[in-house]
Order: C-alpha cells, then sequence, then structure tokens
C-alpha cells in the first residue's frame, strides 16, 4: 500500500476593508466612515451640543437610532408549504433618541440652556438637519428630522454644587438617509455640449453604502436631451427644447421637475421610457447624449454621499 500523502488545505485569504481585521496587529480605520456617535458635537437649529470643551454644556451620553432605519417589510404565508413569499422590502423613517443632561456652574445659566434646549426644538412644521461632525468637516453627517415626542426634562437635582437636569430629545426624519454635510457637484465641461453631442459628462462618485438622491440642473439650449447613467443603464430623456437661457430643474428626492424661473411643472417634457434615478453606490458615469445645445449648454448634478 502505497503511503498517504498529506493534503495542505490553505483557506482563501480576507480582503481588507471596512469590517476585516487582523490576527497580526490593531486597525487603525479609515476615520472616515460615519455617522459619529456620542464622541461627535451635534448640532441642531444653531443649538451645539456635546462640546466637552465648554464648562457650562450639554452632554450627550446615549443615542438610539443611529444603528438603522425602520423596515417595512411585507411577507405572505405559503398556501400548502412552509415557510412563506418575501414580498417588496423598504425602509421606512428613522426616530433618533438624543440622552444626556445639562451641566452647568450656576441655577442662572441652566434656565438659559433650558430654555435654549426647548427653543431649538420647539419648531415642529419642518424638518431641519440633526448634525453630527466630525474631526474632519469633509466628514460631516447630518439627517433631516423634526421633534416628534415632547421634550422630556424632569426637574431634579441630584448634585450639591453644581446644576444639572437629563434630558431626552425624540426626533423622527421621514427619509431615513445620513448625507455628507458636503453637496458635491457634478458637471459637464464649459463649452462641452455645443453642436450635437454624445460623451459621458462627468462621473457621480458615491461614497456612502446606500443609493444617494441627487438634484439636477439643466441649462439651455437644447433641442433633446438624454441623461444616461451607465452604471444603472437608466435614463431621463427629455423630449421639449428648453430655451437658452433658462434652467430645468430635477428633485429626485421630492420627486419634482420644474422651470426654476417659474417653478411650472416639466414632467409632460419626459419619455415614457424615463426615470428619475439615482446614483448607486460607487462610481456613476453620467452620459449626455443632446442636439441643439451652446457654449452655454450645461448638465449639472448637486448629491450628497448617502448612508443608510
Amino acid at each position: 500500500m502505497s503511503p498517504l500523502i498529506p493534503t495542505i488545505i490553505s483557506l482563501q485569504s480576507l480582503v481588507a476593508g471596512l469590517g476585516t481585521g487582523s490576527s497580526e496587529d490593531r486597525i487603525v480605520g479609515t476615520k472616515t466612515s460615519g455617522p459619529s456617535g456620542i464622541d461627535a458635537i451635534i448640532s441642531y437649529n444653531g443649538l451645539y451640543l456635546n462640546n466637552r470643551a465648554w464648562i457650562d454644556t450639554y452632554i450627550v451620553n446615549n443615542i438610539e437610532g443611529l444603528d438603522d432605519a425602520d423596515v417595512r417589510d411585507s411577507r405572505e404565508p405559503q398556501p400548502s408549504d412552509h415557510g412563506e413569499v418575501a414580498g417588496p422590502a423598504l425602509y421606512g423613517g428613522r426616530t433618533v433618541v438624543l440622552g444626556g443632561k445639562i451641566e452647568t456652574k450656576t441655577l442662572w445659566k441652566l434656565r438659559d440652556m433650558q430654555l435654549a434646549l426647548r427653543q431649538a426644538f420647539a419648531d415642529i412644521s419642518q424638518e431641519m438637519p440633526l448634525t453630527f461632525h466630525s474631526v474632519n468637516p469633509d466628514y460631516d453627517m447630518q439627517i433631516m428630522c423634526k421633534k416628534s415626542q415632547k421634550l422630556n426634562m424632569p426637574e431634579k437635582q441630584d448634585t450639591l454644587n453644581d446644576f444639572d437636569r437629563s434630558f431626552q430629545i425624540y426626533v423622527r426624519a421621514s427619509n431615513p438617509r445620513f448625507v455628507s454635510r458636503r453637496l458635491i457637484y457634478g458637471a459637464s465641461e464649459e463649452s462641452a455640449l455645443n453642436g450635437s453631442v454624445d460623451l459621458i459628462a462627468f462621473s457621480a462618485i458615491n461614497e456612502g453604502n446606500f443609493i444617494a438622491q441627487p438634484e439636477w440642473a439643466l441649462t439651455g439650449p437644447f433641442t433633446t436631451l438624454s441623461i444616461i447613467n451607465e452604471a444603472t443603464n437608466e435614463i431621463i430623456e427629455i423630449e421639449a427644447a428648453i430655451p437658452s437661457g433658462q434652467t430645468w430643474v430635477i428633485n429626485t428626492a421630492r420627486n419634482r421637475f420644474y422651470q426654476q424661473s417659474d417653478l411650472v411643472a416639466k414632467f409632460n417634457a419626459l419619455s415614457d421610457e424615463s426615470s428619475l434615478f439615482n446614483f448607486v453606490v460607487g462610481t456613476n458615469p453620467i452620459r449626455v447624449d443632446s442636439t441643439g445645445g451652446s457654449a452655454a449648454s450645461r448638465v449639472e448634478a448637486r448629491y450628497r454621499h448617502t448612508v443608510i
């Protein structure tokens, strides 16, 4: 009988990434992932929370809702078998709860800061950005939200000399996305759309982990205009002419398409094959196919890196 020859099994090596570690040494991290949490200075409507360099300050020591957004999941039981049929799933809104305390040296300053806290969150008619500031402002992230429950701030004193009051702030975001505070611009080069062209005008890079919702500014003249995202093969096809000097705006997040000067809706100018597409994670090459352009014609997209 021939001797057995040992077989060496080699495990597939891990590719270095956000979720991988090392058996040899610690990994410092990218310092770019967000949003930040209790390590961040947090701002809303002009009020700054968690600035621990201040003597009189708001300390945030507990945050709920940064982990994930609500999920709208649908399922139907299998009529004659075990299990269920999974339907489409979508994200819902997101509730964020900020918990902490006000710390001051005098009772009068405590009352000032209580009033300022109530004042900052008093307007519940519109959503405003709740911003988590990073060490590098390029990586600040925000979410649009407004107060959804009463602000809890019980009148209870636990310290002998200093003054403090605990608080809980509930805010709700209708759009669950955290987005970069910095607005990103992608646009065609000057005079690039003169005449009839078919070219990659620019590439939009979404550095987040979820689809980004761009706003487009389309400045005429154009006789016809098609914008194609080559990452997804989706198209915005405009069959009507955009006059010289006019700008038509497409707001993907709000599902709006209008003329900038008078806010007149322009949805009837879209072809049946059109979709107000998003930017996927990574690189989105944007192709422009147009006729009737001039040196002043321009296609511009404004967007923010997006995290769920």
